[in-house]
C-alpha cells in the first residue's frame, strides 16, 4: 500500500511522506519509516499520519549513515521527543505542518 506514495517534500537528504487517513496508515507508519531508512541510509525521512484527533503524529529517521537529529527537530515541538536516530511528535497541529516540513528540511538538507 505504501509503494505508490510520492514524497510530500524532498531533497537530496530528505524525504517527507504523508500518509492517507485510513485505519491501515496509522498501524503501518513506524514500520514505514523504518523501511525508508533502510532502503536509502544517506537520507533522513518523515512519516506524518494523519490522526482521528485532528492533528497528525510524525516518525522521524535520521539518516543511518548519520544517525543524529531526529530528537533534536522533534523536541522543537510540544509533544515530540525520541532518540538521536529515531524520533516522533505524538500531536502535531495541522496547521503546524508547513512549519514542521521547512524545518526537517532545514536540519537534514
Amino acid at each position: 500500500m505504501t509503494e505508490s506514495l510520492q514524497p510530500l517534500r524532498e531533497g537530496q537528504h530528505y524525504a517527507a511522506y504523508l500518509l492517507p487517513d485510513v485505519p491501515w496508515a496509522r498501524r503501518v507508519s513506524g514500520i514505514f519509516a523504518n523501511k525508508l531508512a533502510n532502503d536509502t541510509p544517506s537520507r533522513a525521512h518523515a512519516v506524518v499520519t494523519p490522526r482521528r484527533s485532528g492533528s497528525y503524529s510524525v516518525n522521524v529517521r535520521a539518516p543511518i549513515a548519520h544517525p543524529e537529529g531526529a530528537d533534536v527537530l522533534c523536541l522543537k515541538f510540544e509533544s515530540g521527543g525520541g532518540r538521536r536516530p529515531a524520533a516522533g511528535i505524538n500531536r502535531l497541529p495541522r496547521d503546524s505542518l508547513d512549519q514542521f516540513l521547512a524545518m526537517f528540511s532545514e536540519q537534514f538538507g
